[in-house]
């Protein structure tokens, strides 16, 4: 992130560089879904020795969408949608976004052949008739197979968990594993959740499924996304959309909360991405602008790609990550004609 009018951000910096395998799908429904995307890929990118703040931006497709038609609440609570005849057990490692006033994101425990179970008893966004996506978790073997292009043993992944509570994970050649050697191939990365990716040489790193075929990848998260950001706690996040690069940068006046956090009083701090994650600065919002500690305006401090930043709150908050405008017809280094082609792959985005 930098910020070349403000002096509390250090600029310029190293800038990590990247490539984005996609392609187009064409998607004609009479729904249009809020969270639908017709862009699919895979992310690599080249990371430094050291320690980098990374986000997904990717999803799994969708493996359910519909309108709820009913909601029992209790521990757990249940719900039943207007969709398909649902087969037992078959939403067991999934979550559901709600796409209402109220949109959220909750884990999912299971299902029966008609009815759907939260983890707990939190039913915020689960109401009658609204809009629903349910889609696989993405996890640690999902969205890094076979590695991801890191070093057994040698290199790894941390995440903070909802407690404050950080556990990191290596990979062993053949398998994700934790501090303890136990596998954790199914450990389960919230939408928009970061990363603390380090190595211990410089990397390519993918992130997404390892497949070739445009069949095989996943969607770019192209809509607004609900993240729940903890009290007193680490809470490493950032936009999921990494296409941003292709239509210009992003600010944090992009982001779309600046309204949500407690004004001077919840932060948002950045890290540099050259492997020191040292911090580069620190933004209060004023409840409708980003200030830096001296006051002056931070609306236009910029992120890169993949960019995990650290919000610090006094009160659990819901935020909504406001996706940035991509705009692939104006895009220096893509061959526009290209991206129109359902199947087009291999398309380098400019550094």
């Amino acid at each position: 992130m930098k910020n070349h009018a403000n002096s509390n951000y250090q600029s310029p910096r190293p800038r990590m560089t990247w490539v984005f395998v996609l392609g187009i799908l064409s998607v004609f429904c009479s729904t249009c879904w809020a969270n639908e995307s017709n862009i699919v890929g895979q992310a690599l990118m080249a990371i430094p020795k050291g320690t980098t703040p990374l986000v997904n931006g990717l999803q799994p497709p969708a493996s359910l969408r519909g309108l709820i038609t009913s909601v029992r609440p209790g521990s757990p609570a249940v719900f039943t949608l207007n969709a398909r005849q649902l087969i037992p057990g078959e939403f067991s490692n999934h979550c559901i976004e709600t796409h209402g006033r109220l949109k959220r994101v909750h884990e999912l425990s299971g299902n029966t052949a008609s009815e759907i179970r939260l983890t707990g008893s939190n039913v915020e966004g689960i109401v009658m008739n609204a809009r629903v996506t349910i889609r696989p978790n993405v996890t640690l073997g999902s969205l890094f197979p076979r590695g991801g292009g890191l070093s057994p043993f040698n290199d790894s992944i941390s995440i903070y968990d909802r407690s404050g509570s950080r556990s990191t994970f290596y990979w062993s050649g053949s398998s994700w594993i934790n501090a303890s050697g136990n596998v954790s191939d199914a450990v389960v990365i919230r939408p928009g959740q970061g990363m603390l990716v380090y190595a211990n040489a410089p990397r390519t790193l993918r992130m997404g499924p390892s497949g070739t075929s445009v069949s095989s990848f996943w969607e770019v998260r192209d809509e607004p996304l609900p993240v729940l950001i903890k009290a007193r706690v680490p809470n490493f996040t950032g936009p999921m959309n990494p296409l941003w690069r292709i239509g210009g940068t992003v600010r944090l006046s992009d982001l779309g909360f600046a309204n949500t956090l407690r004004p001077f009083s919840d932060s948002l701090q950045n890290f540099r991405t050259d492997g020191s994650m040292r911090r580069e600065g620190t933004a209060f919002t004023t409840g409708s602008q980003w200030v830096n500690s001296a006051g002056q305006s931070a609306d236009g401090v910029t992120l890169e790609g993949f960019e995990a930043m650290n919000l610090n709150v006094s009160q659990d908050t819901w935020i909504t990550l406001a996706p940035p405008p991509v705009v692939l017809a104006c895009s220096p280094g893509i061959e526009p004609s290209a991206m129109r082609v359902p199947g087009a792959s291999r398309v380098r985005l400019s550094p």
